[in-house]
């Protein structure tokens, strides 16, 4: 906890579990501290309780905190979990993709596998989080579920935070987190406040809290520069098994633009075209220097703003150290009108 901070005194409900403002306030420092604007705050009906609507509010920034400590115990003893969207809005009503204009942390939810390892491999190659959050749940095999923050140094504006999103998304990839978090609205649980899945209710408990911070940059190239997880499986093109998914053949056709708006995020977006070219690669239907082109063509044609190329790369090659491939000659088809290769 912080320095110089008196304590409050936990609120425990008539369920009895426990509220602990001290932990919110903290959690509100890191997520928020840097943040102006209005913070969606959303309360879920848990998982294996009575249906019940969903509340949504919006208070700022510098009233955000009173606001959480005050309704926590009381969403509990409802059977609501609470959540915030870790970033900001302008005007209350909406809190989808397109309304985000800032956050302040890149985070990760570690939910299911063996989560004490991918702790220690987002340590050694991002850092140590700024924030270790047991987010009430627990894994198959007894394993603590986390929440895993790391505090930037300033607000994400506008397209930064669509970078972050996108970083957030290749985050989860890498040590196969909860893929839900590459969305930039994706709602999370509030340290400090109660967990309380099909009845069962724990504390959503801060484990560890550093004083450290992240400047965008630097982190997003060691994001980048992160192998995978050793041991993941090669991604499948989910699109191809999942209706509502865009396919690579859909997404030669279609501009992403940054923050989700058009339902894809730009992440999620290359990544399918990625894989679908280092499959064309594997197969031999082209050289992998004709597939790292064509995903370079796609990039700057199709995706707005389009990607840095170091990160581009960057996770082309982590895709492609993960896929074998076969030599065999070229059979790429081109365009008649243009140098750009056409997804096969």
């Amino acid at each position: 906890m912080r320095r110089g901070q008196a304590m409050t005194a936990p609120r425990t409900s008539s369920l009895g579990a426990t509220v602990e403002a001290q932990s919110i306030r903290r959690y509100c420092d890191i997520v928020f501290g840097y943040l102006d604007g209005l913070v969606p705050i959303r309360l879920l009906p848990e998982t294996g309780t009575p249906d019940q609507k969903p509340r949504l509010e919006f208070p700022g920034t510098a009233s955000v905190t009173d606001r959480l400590i005050s309704i926590a115990s009381a969403a509990a003893e409802q059977q609501r979990g609470v959540f915030v969207v870790p970033g900001t809005v302008i005007s209350p009503g909406s809190a989808k993709a397109k309304d985000i204009q800032q956050t302040g942390v890149i985070l990760v939810d570690l939910d299911h596998g063996d989560i004490s390892a991918k702790f220690a491999h987002l340590a050694q190659y991002v850092g140590p989080p700024s924030l270790e959050v047991a987010s009430g749940g627990v894994a198959d095999d007894g394993q603590t579920k986390l929440h895993l923050y790391w505090r930037l140094t300033e607000a994400a504006v506008g397209t930064d935070a669509a970078r972050v999103a996108a970083l957030r998304g290749m985050l989860a990839s890498k040590v196969a987190g909860d893929p839900a978090f590459g969305s930039i609205h994706q709602p999370i649980r509030v340290a400090g406040t109660i967990h309380g899945k099909n009845g069962r209710r724990t504390g959503v408990r801060i484990l560890s809290d550093r004083p450290r911070e992240y400047e965008l940059t630097e982190i997003a190239e060691a994001i980048a520069a992160m192998p995978p997880m050793p041991g993941l499986p090669v991604p499948q093109d989910r699109a191809r098994r999942c209706p509502g998914g865009r396919t690579p053949h859909d997404l030669a056709r279609t501009r992403i633009a940054a923050g989700g708006v058009n339902g894809e995020t730009r992440f999620v977006a290359l990544s399918k075209v990625i894989g679908h070219w280092i499959r064309n690669a594997r197969r031999g239907v082209c050289t992998i220097e004709e597939a790292w082109t064509a995903v370079e063509d796609h990039n700057a044609a199709m995706i707005a703003p389009p990607w840095e190329v170091t990160y581009l790369r960057r996770e082309f090659d982590a895709l492609l150290a993960r896929t074998p491939l076969k030599r065999a000659p070229c059979a790429c088809r081109r365009s008649r009108n243009k140098s750009r290769l056409r997804l096969l």
